[in-house]
């Protein structure tokens, strides 16, 4: 944690001397270069939080329902994300914010990785001992060998763009932990040139 914490130091002054240079074109650039290191750092950091597992989650009841209703009402979700089925009259408990991050994730890689056209689905399902919110896509797909890996922090498919390049590399990784975290599962299925089908499975 602490060289993370390091990082920001020189990061903050450089913002200061960078405000001072008045809007010119390198200053832009650097600038959003230096939003970029920021965001690579707090997720680096919330990667070793997430370490410690359940105990540094904000737990809070949240009606499924409304919960999956904001999601999908997002720009640039509604248009692309169709809900399949209906959503269980459930609450559930669980680190808001974290459960937004990882499902607004799993939702903006489908977005990127599949043709404008084709469809993307989101289904929440009721098991008896767990909730299943189920993520498809009928994008490239994921090459075989490349599945066990591509929840690694920086892990890019070869041959493939990376999963998360609007990001930092490190989006599908926190989505993990963010599951473990929860004592929940995320798991992946895709065929190459068919599609992928992302799964978060959470304790009810």
């Amino acid at each position: 944690g602490d060289a993370s914490h390091e990082l920001r130091t020189p990061l903050a002054r450089m913002k200061i001397s960078l405000a001072m240079l008045e809007g010119n074109e390198v200053a832009t650039e650097l600038s959003r270069d230096i939003t970029q290191m920021d965001t690579l750092i707090e997720q680096l950091l919330e990667g070793e939080r997430l370490q410690q597992g359940h105990k540094v989650l904000h737990l809070s009841s949240h009606y499924l329902p409304s919960l999956v209703e904001e999601i999908i009402g997002e720009a640039g979700v509604r248009e692309r994300v169709e809900l399949v089925g209906t959503v269980p009259e459930k609450a559930i408990t669980v680190d808001i914010g974290r459960i937004k991050f990882l499902l607004r994730n799993l939702l903006a890689n489908a977005i990127a990785h599949g043709p404008d056209t084709t469809a993307i689905s989101l289904a929440v399902r009721l098991a008896r001992e767990h909730i299943e919110f189920v993520v498809t896509d009928s994008g490239p797909g994921i090459p075989a060998d490349a599945l066990a890996h591509i929840f690694e922090p920086f892990y890019c498919v070869q041959h493939i763009a990376h999963r998360d390049t609007r990001g930092t590399g490190l989006g599908l990784y926190l989505c993990q932990r963010i599951a473990h975290a929860h004592h929940g599962e995320l798991e992946v299925e895709s065929v190459l040139g068919e599609g992928s089908c992302f799964t978060l499975t959470l304790p009810r």
